[in-house]
């Protein structure tokens, strides 16, 4: 079992996401925050279930996706680092 470690960054991320999507829903916003922490709680169990992002070419360096939302991260040993969350059409 893997730990989760939530960057700073990682943090802002997801709350200027649910800000953000809560201008036009309330609940919409709850429901998309739950499914990216959703996605992020399922690493602890699967640390390799992401795939390796293609922009680098760093086998630890992955993602998920949740709704609109990749959701990059760090595995190393037994811990994954979120790092921070993008909207698809983000460039990284």
């Amino acid at each position: 079992m893997a730990d989760i470690v939530w960057t700073q960054t990682a943090i802002e991320d997801i709350k200027s996401i649910g800000e953000y999507i809560e201008k036009g829903s309330f609940y919409y916003s709850k429901i998309v925050v739950q499914k990216i922490y959703n996605a992020v709680k399922r690493l602890e169990s699967f640390p390799m279930s992401g795939r390796k992002i293609p922009e680098f070419d760093n086998e630890n360096l992955r993602e998920v996706l949740s709704e609109n939302y990749r959701i990059f991260y760090f595995l190393e040993a037994n811990q994954v680092s979120i790092l921070t969350i993008v909207h698809n059409k983000q460039s990284v």
